[in-house]
């Protein structure tokens, strides 16, 4: 009797692997973090469950839809219902597409951001002055890892039915605020 019991636990634990899709956390603090080290006034991120639950959320609406959107509102906030949350999103078409490897695309937008140059729009879409982007490119995610007065992270990962990744971040506070530099 034992052993019948055992066969739909078994098979619900099967069918959770999608689960195996989320982000590892410390990996993906650690490559915000270490990051982040670099910049005066930059404190570490600490990891928020309410966040990554959001950020998963949307990660698998996006990769249900296969379609790289922003949520059209973020002031849903999990953490402070009403304020700003920052969010960043990755997909990678056939790749692994980990919490770090997104994290690191975001970081290598700084090879284009200048902070002396910017004046508080360096990091807006289209990209002001301090950011020298290519066309539809922006510094946007980097800054938004970097952001001096964002605190908490969480991020999401899911596959889409084509195999597509798509890893989501949600930061509180949001950085990215015109008019304000990073750091």
């Amino acid at each position: 009797m034992k052993f019948h019991h055992s066969i739909p636990i078994l098979a619900a634990v099967l069918f959770a692997a999608p689960a195996a899709a989320q982000v590892n956390a410390f990996d993906t603090l650690t490559a915000h973090n270490n990051e982040r080290q670099m910049y005066p006034g930059v404190a570490p991120l600490n990891w928020s469950r309410r966040l990554t639950r959001y950020a998963q959320a949307w990660a698998d609406e996006i990769a249900d839809r296969d379609s790289l959107d922003h949520r059209d509102n973020t002031l849903d906030n999990p953490i402070a219902p009403g304020e700003y949350v920052g969010e960043n999103l990755y997909v990678t078409y056939g790749g692994e597409g980990t919490g770090p490897e997104a994290v690191q695309n975001w970081i290598a937008e700084k090879e284009w951001y200048n902070y002396d140059e910017d004046q508080g729009l360096g990091s807006q879409y289209p990209p002001g002055p301090g950011c020298n982007a290519p066309p539809r490119r922006s510094c946007g995610h980097f800054t938004q890892v970097i952001w001096k007065d964002t605190r908490f992270v969480g991020c999401g990962r899911a596959v889409s039915r084509d195999g597509n990744v798509y890893v989501v971040c949600n930061y509180y506070p949001g950085g990215n605020i015109t008019g304000e530099r990073p750091y």
